[in-house]
C-alpha cells in the first residue's frame, strides 16, 4: 500500500508550506513541527506521535533524534525502524529546539515531547495525519489514495535518489529493511552521523524554513495539558458508566 503513494511535487511542496497558510492551520507544536520533520527527514506518522523529550539530544554535538520503541506506549514498524538521524539543517532554522527546551523545563509527567497527545486505537499520531489531510484537501487537488501525510516521506527519499546517494543509505534514512537486499552485501558497515546529516542537509526543498517560528508560552501548553486530563476523566467517567450499564445488563439476563 505504501509504494503505490507519490512524493509531492515541487509546487505543491510550497504550496503546502506557505507560512501565512500554514501557521493559520497548524495551532499546536505537534501539528506545526510534524509536517516539517516528515519532509525533510523522512520520519513516520506514528514516529512522529510518540516521540519522547528523551529522544531528541545531541550525540557528538549533532542535535539528533532517536526512533525506538524504548516505553510501553510506543513501537516500531519493523526493527529496521529503529535508527538515530540528526536533525535536519531545515529544522534547525525553526525555533523545534526551543520547543523541546521549554517541554523539558515543564518536567511533565508523561515522557512525550507531545505530552498533551491521548493515544488512541491507531497510536498517537492520528490528530496529526486528520490535520494535514483536511489542510492538504483545501490547497491542492490530488489523488488521495496517492499522496497522503506519507507523501512527504516520499519526498525525502525522493530527494536523496536526485542527489544520487545510495540505496543503502535511502534506506538506511527511512527505516527501511535491508533484509535479503543485494545492496547489504555491496554497502557493507553503517553510515557516520556525519555524513548522514551531511546527506540530510544538502537537500533543498525551496522553502525558507527559518520563517516557520511558532509562539508557544508555558502557560498555552499548560492549558493543552489541562484540556488533556479533562478529556481523559470526561473518557474515564463514561467508560465506567458503560461498565455499569453492561454490568446490570448482564444481572438482569441472569
Amino acid at each position: 500500500m505504501t509504494e503505490s503513494y507519490l512524493p509531492f511535487t515541487g509546487e505543491e511542496v510550497k504550496t503546502l508550506f506557505n507560512i501565512a497558510t500554514y501557521r493559520k492551520r497548524f495551532s499546536k507544536p505537534d501539528l506545526f513541527y510534524s509536517p516539517i520533520i516528515a519532509l525533510t527527514m523522512g520520519l513516520r506518522l506514528e514516529e512522529l506521535g510518540q516521540l519522547y523529550v528523551s529522544d531528541i539530544y545531541q550525540m557528538n554535538g549533532i542535535w539528533v533524534v532517536d526512533i525506538n520503541d524504548d516505553g510501553d506506549d510506543k513501537e516500531v514498524k519493523t526493527d529496521s525502524s529503529k535508527r538515530i538521524l540528526p536533525l535536519s539543517r531545515h529544522l534547525l532554522k525553526t525555533n523545534f529546539l526551543e520547543y523541546h527546551a521549554l517541554v523539558k523545563k515543564m518536567g511533565y509527567e508523561s515522557p512525550l515531547l507531545y505530552p498533551y497527545l491521548i493515544k488512541t486505537k491507531n497510536g498517537y499520531g492520528k490528530n496529526i495525519g486528520y490535520n494535514f489531510t483536511q489542510y492538504k484537501q483545501k490547497l491542492i487537488t490530488l489523488n488521495e489514495e496517492q499522496k497522503t501525510f506519507h507523501s512527504l516521506r516520499k519526498n525525502t527519499g525522493n530527494a536523496l535518489k536526485l542527489k544520487n546517494y545510495d540505496l543503502s543509505l535511502r534506506k538506511r534514512v527511512l527505516g527501511h529493511s535491508m533484509k535479503d537486499d543485494v545492496t547489504e552485501a555491496v554497502y557493507s558497515g553503517d553510515y557516520g552521523l556525519e555524513f548522514i546529516k551531511h546527506c540530510i542537509d544538502s537537500l533543498d526543498f525551496d522553502v525558507n524554513f527559518s520563517e516557520f517560528q511558532f509562539e508557544l508560552n508555558e502557560q498555552e501548553l499548560q492549558s493543552l495539558m489541562d484540556a488533556k486530563h479533562s478529556k481523559l476523566k470526561r473518557n474515564a467517567t463514561i467508560a465506567e458508566r458503560q461498565a455499569r450499564l453492561e454490568k446490570s445488563k448482564k444481572k438482569k439476563a441472569a
